[in-house]
């Protein structure tokens, strides 16, 4: 067993990436292990993978939103200022579209994840995003998160 209280490299990935670059819906499981792997070949000691903002998360839930249900309208409120709405709604609905695919199969993101790292025996840190937004704080500029750690 590693001693994951002397970590080398931490790889940070937002999961979005990849659904993102992948083929929207017709996302496949292989592909997006495919992803995984190739964000490991540098060997890193933990894969810190982000999986929500907090709300909507890109794993299954019975309590959170799934990312497919509204990521186009939080993208848009969140990012609606860089880019262009249409390049916002044309990016989000092909990470929507990718994340109902795998869902659609049984599967999402984070659990391909777990076993692509558990396969590799690399640390992974599931974590959730946000922002803190008060009076003086600008969109983005207050990053907090909260993680969960799974041994492979």
């Amino acid at each position: 067993m590693r001693d994951y209280r002397k970590l080398d490299t931490i790889q940070n990935n937002d999961s979005n990436n990849i659904i993102h670059q992948g083929s929207g819906q017709d996302m496949t499981p292989d592909e997006y292990r495919r992803a995984v792997h190739h964000l490991l070949d540098g060997e890193p000691s933990a894969l810190a993978q982000c999986v929500g903002m907090p709300d909507p998360v890109t794993y299954e839930t019975k309590v959170a939103t799934t990312w497919d249900k509204h990521i186009v309208e939080t993208s848009l409120m969140e990012w609606g200022d860089r880019g262009g709405p249409e390049q916002i709604k044309r990016s989000a609905g092909r990470q929507a579209d990718a994340v109902a695919k795998l869902r659609s199969m049984g599967t999402d993101p984070l659990e391909l994840t777990i076993e692509v790292c558990r396969e590799r025996g690399v640390l992974i840190l599931a974590i959730i995003a946000w922002t803190g937004k008060t009076g003086t704080t600008t969109r983005g500029s207050s990053p907090t998160s909260a993680a969960r750690t799974l041994t492979p």
